[in-house]
């Protein structure tokens, strides 16, 4: 991070809280990122520690949602018909509220942030987002839709 009001395309330097170079408060930071059980990017950061990360990556799990269309054609006169259909979208969270959805990382993307510049040292100061990797979960929940046409 360069520190120019862009983070967009950087790539970070991921602190080692083991390094004695690391500066205490990074250290300490990393060290809570790292215990959290619920960071999804732990793995990715430990693989990189001492290091400038990778471009792109991080990877995110497979993710994907099952609809289901159950449809009954029923002939009547002249050729005359009712189609009945029922449709499920996300039958995985029909079945199972924890399936069917996907985990979005949203702004819990960001490792590290430029929070100001040390003149003296002439290096920019950095504070560490304890959150990082803090999925939330998103995507509908499953939902029914019947249906019937008139087929002349």
């Amino acid at each position: 991070m360069k520190g120019d009001g862009t983070t967009n395309n950087d790539v970070s330097y991921i602190f080692d809280p083991n390094d004695p170079t690391t500066p205490s408060d990074i250290a300490a930071s990393m060290r809570k990122v790292l215990d959290n059980p619920n960071n999804r990017a732990r793995d990715f950061i430990n693989q990189n520690l001492g290091r400038f990360s990778p471009r792109n990556g991080g990877w995110s799990p497979f993710r994907g949602q099952t609809d289901l269309r159950i449809a009954r054609n029923i002939g009547i006169v002249r050729g005359q018909s009712i189609e009945l259909t029922a449709d499920i979208f996300n039958v995985e969270n029909l079945l199972n509220r924890q399936w069917g959805g996907q985990y979005n990382l949203g702004t819990a993307l960001q490792l590290m942030a430029v929070s100001g510049f040390n003149q003296s040292t002439k290096k920019h100061t950095y504070r560490v987002n304890e959150s990082v990797g803090a999925a939330v979960k998103s995507g509908t929940p499953y939902q029914i839709q019947v249906g019937a046409r008139y087929r002349f």
